[in-house]
């Protein structure tokens, strides 16, 4: 699935990302810490602009969004 994701970038004239998906996994912990949520079974998903990050066996999962270019968090949700 890479592939596709290098094919949107390539056509969208997305620059490739600053931030590697272990930064972002590592972003995403300190973000979970910072709001005391439990952080275990992480399962990451690269978009073109962002990195999807689903945390905890729950349904459905706790959810952090990376930005890939400047590592900022742009949300995190608890399951409802």
């Amino acid at each position: 699935m890479k592939w596709f994701v290098w094919l949107q970038r390539r056509v969208m004239c997305i620059p490739p990302p600053r931030v590697t998906r272990n930064e972002a996994l590592e972003i995403a912990r300190q973000e979970c810490q910072r709001r005391g949520w439990s952080w275990d079974h992480p399962y990451v998903v690269e978009k073109p602009r962002t990195w999807l990050i689903w945390i905890g066996t729950m349904r459905p999962p706790l959810l952090v969004v990376v930005d890939q270019q400047t590592g900022k968090v742009e949300s995190g949700r608890l399951p409802r």
